[in-house]
This record gives structure tokens, C-alpha cells and sequence, in this order.
């Protein structure tokens, strides 16, 4: 089953048309640019929301499905699906939704922008959990040429908890055609075309650089010279960083998120110990006030008992004075 994407369709420079996966394009000598990448991608993404039958997910997608021609994007939803390309709610056994394809299309993106695998694993059930916990690293650290507003597609594409994802492949889609429009990339396959011409003139697939069965272990490493030629890319941007370079550069990105997250967990921990302090004066303050008020509610009560006690006091002293004078009063008048 084939599915054509919406490229519109352009005149073949040879009249052969040329048709080869993407797997096949990430493997080749000379890289496609990375926004061309982006735009297949794009692509692929919108041939996805139109195969999907009621916002069904068409399956785990991988760059083997996605065929690349100089009229536009077809997918071949027929190839065999690849445990490293799916998402981790379909590893853990449920139904998955429209978002899991989204998950799939990030993988793709991530591969095709790095020529790299992303989850890899010595069997099945380590890659599985590889695409559990392992942490995604920015493309632009594999290659310096990716735009960060890549990185920033691939990231939410690729977020464990498909609410956090793209809701739909279209709206990736729509994300990925807005860069390509800020970077002024051609509103059509041209740079695509000139790219299968140049690198498949026959639609021929040359041998890959290095190739793995879907799921079945890491990528083999490419030689010096398949390194040299890797390096080489369409549009004439800057040379791919040496990959030992970019190791040394991602494993120091490392250490500094890892130092500044220590420097975060310090100063909020001197920020909770300081809040801890001022909670703590606060009850002494409140309880020096509750004692005192105590005491002076206490202090009030005994002068208000010693003054009705004295009060009386006074008023029996009255009344006994008053009796004896009634009393003198009367013997004198018998007297």
C-alpha cells in the first residue's frame, strides 16, 4: 500500500522518475541539506494525516516506509514495522492514537537530521528500553548545521507522554512548513530534485554506509572516508563537525546541565533552609506573642479579681458600719 503526499508535481530533468527510500537518502554518500530533510519529513507528515481512517494511527512509520521522488512523498505502509521507531504507549501493548505516529515521524526526523540511530540496543527488549528512558539528545549536538528551531520540533514530537506531543502529524506538518518558510526554503521539490538527480541519476540505491535490519542493533559506524563524504551537503552550509568533536561538545553540554541543575538543587535548597528560617521566627514570633497575650489576659483577670475582691470588702466594711450605727441609733432612742 502506497500512499502519495500533496508535493505538486514537477517535470523530471530526465524523464525517469526517481524513487528511493529514505533510508536509502540518510545512508548515502552526500548528505540531502537539512532543510530539504525537514521538508520531506514535512511531507511524509502530511501523507500520514491523509492515511489515517478516522484518526487511526497508520502504524510505526520508519524511514524504510517513506519514499522519496522528485514529484513528491509516498509512503509504502506495507514495510515491515521496526520496534526502534515506535512509540511507548504501542510498546506497552495499547492501541496508541494519532499521536503515536507523531512519535514515529520524530524518530524519523531525528535519524534523518543525524544520520544516526536514535534507540538502539543489543536485542529487542533493549531497545524497547531505550525508547522507554533514554535521554534525546538535540539533533543540532550531532550536527551543527540543524537549526534550533528543529530541535524544538523533534523535542515535542518525542515526548514520552503523548499529551505533550504535536496533536496531529498535520499540525507537525504546519510547524515544520512555517521554518521552512522563515528560512526562505523553495515552495516546491526543486532542491529535492537536484539533490535524487545528482545522488541516484538511475534511481539506483547504492549500497549503504552502514545498515541494520529494523530493531535488530546499533548502526555500524561509517569509515573516514564515508565521514569525508557525509560531510559534503547540498546547500552549501558549513561543514558537518568532526564527530569526535561533537562527542567532546555534547558530553560538555552534559556537564554543564549537569553542574547548572546541581547549582539550581543547591540554591533551592538554600532558598528552602532560608524559608524553613523564616517560617521557624515566624511560630517563635507568634508564640512569644500568643505567651504574652497569655500572661496579660492573666495579670488582667487577677486585677480585675483582686478589685472585686477589695470592692467588696468595701461594701461589707459599709454595710457592718451602717448595722452598728442602726444599732447605737436604737439603744439610744430605748435608752
Amino acid at each position: 500500500m502506497s500512499i502519495i503526499g500533496d508535493a505538486g508535481r514537477l517535470p523530471s530533468a530526465s524523464g525517469t522518475n526517481t524513487s528511493v527510500s529514505l533510508d536509502a537518502v540518510i545512508n548515502a554518500a552526500r548528505r540531502l541539506d537539512e532543510l530539504s530533510t525537514a521538508r520531506v519529513v514535512c511531507e511524509a507528515a502530511e501523507a500520514v494525516h491523509k492515511a489515517q481512517k478516522g484518526g487511526q494511527p497508520v502504524g510505526t512509520l520508519s524511514p524504510q516506509m517513506i519514499l522519496v521522488t522528485r514529484e513528491g512523498i509516498a509512503l509504502d505502509l506495507m514495510a515491515q514495522p521496526s520496534t526502534a521507531h515506535m512509540s511507548p504507549e504501542k510498546l506497552k501493548g495499547h492501541a496508541g492514537d494519532r499521536r503515536s505516529d507523531v512519535f514515529s515521524l520524530g524518530v524519523v526526523l531525528w535519524e534523518a537530521l543525524t544520520h544516526e540511530r536514535l534507540f538502539d540496543g543489543a536485542s529487542e527488549d533493549a531497545i524497547k528500553q531505550a525508547v522507554f528512558d533514554r535521554e534525546v539528545q538535540p539533533p543540532s549536538e550531532l550536527n551543527a548545521n540543524i537549526p534550533s528551531e528543529l530541535d524544538a520540533i523533534v523535542k515535542k514530537a518525542l515526548a514520552r507522554d503523548p499529551a505533550e506531543r504535536f496533536p496531529s502529524a498535520k499540525v507537525m506538518a504546519a510547524e515544520l512548513s512555517t521554518i521552512l518558510d522563515d528560512a526562505g526554503y523553495p515552495d516546491d521539490h526543486s532542491e529535492i530534485e537536484k539533490y535524487l538527480v545528482a545522488e541516484f541519476p538511475a534511481g539506483a540505491i547504492p549500497p549503504k554506509l552502514s545498515s541494520t535490519p529494523a530493531g535488530s542493533g546499533p548502526v555500524k559506524a561509517p569509515t573516514a572516508a564515508a565521514r569525508v563524504q557525509l560531510n559534503q551537503t547540498m546547500m552549501g552550509m558549513a561543514p558537518i563537525k568532526d564527530p569526535a568533536e561533537l562527542r567532546a561538545l555534547a558530553e560538555r553540554a552534559a556537564a554543564d546541565r549537569k553542574a547548572e541543575d546541581e547549582a539550581k538543587a543547591a540554591e533551592k535548597a538554600l532558598s528552602e533552609k532560608a524559608a524553613a528560617k523564616v517560617a521557624a521566627d515566624k511560630a517563635a514570633a507568634d508564640k512569644a506573642a500568643a505567651d504574652k497575650a497569655a500572661t496579660d489576659k492573666a495579670a488582667a483577670d487577677k486585677a480585675a479579681a483582686d478589685k472585686a475582691a477589695a470592692d467588696k470588702l468595701a461594701a461589707d466594711k459599709l454595710a457592718a458600719d451602717k448595722l452598728a450605727a442602726d444599732k447605737k441609733a436604737t439603744e439610744a432612742k430605748v435608752a
